[in-house]
């Protein structure tokens, strides 16, 4: 009996592991089935060294910044700005995106979408002076991006050549990028030339693509030199419905006679191909008429005039102001050349 005794609960503990591993085998396909939808619905799950569970980074926000690791920021959950040194909270549970997002709105607004947390990164930021206007920034190091990029800065702040040769302009670039070689003064001066003829290239064809009508204003004057200048920009509606001008035409002139001031208008619109003119506004100048006369009768001829040319002519409103100030000021010149003897008088004494 004592035999038995001892012999049985053995045998009881057998068969409750049997019974165990039974259950086991039998569970496992179960848990392989169920396998692959718990690991569907956790792969965007992380836990911590803390045991929470974080959901994962969908913001863009995270491709700017970089979690560091909790250890070495005494317990503190911070994320560190890939752009500057700026550091901001993102516990799982207490923080949110937002301060990062505002961040990069403030701080970097070349990188920040207006489509926020919905929007991704893209490539385009405003260009200075002209707000919404995209423009492509470059990824990684490109040397001919670089050298247009330093033109279009000499062109649009209106710099002089020797502004790269600079102590100062040639240690900023070091430190933007030490890999780029700051170009000399001549290389530039050809860069802006380039980037003139790939402007003037691109506009060609859009002018002649897109562009129905354009409205001229012209005005010449004469430098301190005594040589006579001419100027004419276009102005036209683009594909956006947005109110556009260009300077196509800044040339020397022989003389501001009014076919003189034709034949150079003529030849400008030749070279860029334009035919149907809408307006040419022009100042009161009494030669500005012949001119107008002249390039109505070269217009006429390809059909490129509205009503036969005969509101082509639009006389400047400011120029037209002026010319009566100036009149009514010569009635009173007597009493407002008193009053500015008297205030010279009184400031130098």
């Amino acid at each position: 009996m004592g035999g038995g005794d001892c012999i049985l609960p053995q045998a009881s503990k057998d068969n409750q592991a049997m019974d165990i591993e039974t259950v086991v085998a039998l569970a496992a396909p179960a848990a392989d089935a169920t396998a692959p939808k718990i690991e569907e619905e956790n792969k965007d799950a992380n836990i911590d060294d803390k045991g929470i569970v974080r959901k994962g980074k969908t913001s863009y926000v995270w491709s700017h910044f970089t979690a560091l690791p909790v250890a070495e920021n005494g317990g503190k959950y911070l994320a560190k700005c890939h752009h500057c040194p700026k550091k901001y909270g993102c516990h799982p549970t207490k923080h949110g995106t937002n301060s990062m997002n505002k961040h990069l709105k403030g701080a970097h607004p070349s990188i920040f979408t207006k489509g926020g947390k919905k929007g991704t990164l893209h490539n385009f930021m405003p260009k200075a002076g002209e707000e919404g206007e995209p423009v492509k920034v470059s990824k990684g190091y490109n040397f001919e991006e670089y050298k247009k990029s330093v033109a279009e800065f000499v062109v649009l702040d209106e710099m002089p050549f020797r502004v790269v040769e600079g102590i100062g302009f040639r240690r900023m670039v070091k430190k933007i990028e030490p890999r780029f070689p700051v170009p000399s003064r001549f290389t530039v001066s050809r860069d802006c030339f380039q980037l003139y003829l790939d402007e003037k290239k691109n506009l060609k064809e859009w002018l002649a693509k897109s562009c129905v009508r354009v409205c001229l204003t012209t005005d010449c004057w004469t430098s301190n030199q005594n040589l006579g200048y001419m100027s004419l920009t276009a102005h036209f509606i683009d594909d956006e419905w947005k109110m556009q001008r260009r300077i196509i035409n800044f040339c020397q002139i022989e003389n501001h006679k009014g076919e003189t001031v034709g034949r150079e208008i003529e030849k400008c619109l030749r070279e860029w191909g334009i035919e149907k003119v809408f307006t040419i506004t022009v100042d009161n100048a009494s030669s500005n008429d012949l001119a107008i006369a002249y390039i109505q009768r070269k217009l006429y001829a390809r059909g490129g005039l509205v009503c036969g040319g005969k509101y082509m002519q639009v006389r400047c409103c400011a120029h037209v102001l002026n010319l009566i100030v100036n009149e009514g000021i010569k009635e009173q010149h007597t009493s407002i050349e008193s009053i500015r003897n008297a205030v010279r008088g009184y400031i130098g004494s």
